[in-house]
């Protein structure tokens, strides 16, 4: 079989970077060269043209930063030149902040070929975005939604976050209440962690007692269930489709990356090599694009496979994994069956999956496989 190909697009900055945000983004500023890095974004897209050439694109993600402080006008030399590459019904995704330059966007992005917007809304409440440093207000994520449907966008996931700092109960699933409200197609709903190198490490909020995250996650899973949504990852729910772009990614598909910081993972002659952009906006203008590029050793496959692919609900058959990694279904077995408990997955002739049991040992499960 052809392992699918995405393609991910990073556009760097954002208005105010939030104090819990560990992504490789920067503040926007008045001479911010946004013109000149679409151009290197030419360039590095250009770069892959046998790949592309060779495989259609499965779909493509715009992330950053803050995709939409780039207007509709200012990526569309980016669009003229991915169009050689797009197929009619491939998945684009980009993700956008409530805001007013942002939302009166949406018409035009979709009229570039943009088919699928998120939403980084996080909360409906308006105490919840202060402490969270989000610069957006809650009326501006309803408009954002609301603007989004005007538009015509059939799909749109928004991202809300529990677990913030001085939550209760009640906040959380008010938020998830909104949310349903809007009949949207794509829930992504994840708790806050304090990541390394940011605001919230150094001074660090007050966070929700234990035992109220876990009411939080317990009911909000009770109310999205009852209301026709499904978990098909940790954090992603879907009354429709899922995100085929992150399905890819969880599924050890390949990717391609472009724009500073950008990863991609390419499967070659039965060799997976990872290739990394240089990081910083200024390095990836003026220097050699590539800063890393190394084949994954075989030993690390099977971990980088459970990494990703135990992250979801799926179903994976065997024949299929021996394609996306080229390792006999039966190491991968005697692994499993060495390292984790029989309860916490489930092996029959033709696939493998992890269990709901395993489901909440996700974080134990790689711990174990990384010392095998």
């Amino acid at each position: 079989m052809t392992i699918p190909l995405s393609l991910y697009i990073h556009l760097p900055w954002c208005v105010k970077k939030c104090p819990y945000c560990d992504f490789n983004a920067h503040p926007l500023k008045e001479d911010t060269p946004k013109e000149l890095y679409i151009e290197h974004l030419i360039e590095d897209l250009n770069s892959h043209y046998d790949v592309l050439t060779q495989r259609k694109l499965h779909s493509i993600f715009i992330g950053g930063g803050t995709p939409s402080v780039f207007t509709a006008n200012e990526l569309q030399p980016l669009f003229s030149a991915l169009k050689p590459f797009i197929q009619s019904d491939i998945e684009i995704t980009m993700e956008a902040n409530p805001g007013v330059l942002d939302c009166s966007q949406f018409p035009e992005y979709r009229q570039l070929g943009i088919n699928r917007l998120s939403i980084g809304g996080q909360s409906f409440d308006q105490g919840s975005l202060q402490a969270l440093g989000r610069f957006h207000s809650a009326t501006q994520t309803h408009q954002a939604i609301r603007l989004a449907k005007t538009a015509g966008f059939k799909r749109i996931n928004l991202d809300l976050m529990y677990g913030t700092p001085h939550q209760s109960l009640s906040q959380a699933l008010y938020d998830l209440e909104l949310f349903l409200s809007y009949e949207i197609e794509h829930l992504s709903w994840y708790q806050l962690n304090i990541e390394p190198n940011t605001k919230f490490a150094v001074q660090k909020p007050h966070i929700p007692a234990s035992e109220i995250i876990d009411s939080i996650d317990h009911h909000g899973r009770k109310i999205l269930q009852q209301a026709g949504y499904r978990p098909y990852e940790i954090s992603a729910w879907t009354q429709n489709q899922p995100s085929h772009h992150n399905l890819n990614y969880w599924r050890f598909g390949d990717y391609l990356g472009i724009g500073c910081g950008a990863h991609s993972k390419l499967t070659l002659s039965n060799q997976i090599t990872r290739i990394i952009k240089q990081k910083h906006p200024k390095a990836y203008l003026t220097k050699p694009k590539v800063q890393q590029q190394e084949n994954i050793p075989s030993d690390q496959i099977l971990l980088e496979f459970a990494i990703n692919f135990f992250r979801t609900t799926d179903k994976m058959y065997f024949n299929d994994f021996e394609s996306y990694t080229s390792i006999p279904k039966q190491i991968l077995i005697n692994q499993l069956k060495k390292y984790l408990p029989s309860d916490w997955i489930e092996i029959t002739q033709s696939y493998f999956r992890l269990t709901p049991q395993g489901q909440r040992y996700y974080n134990e499960i790689c711990l174990r496989l990384s010392k095998a």
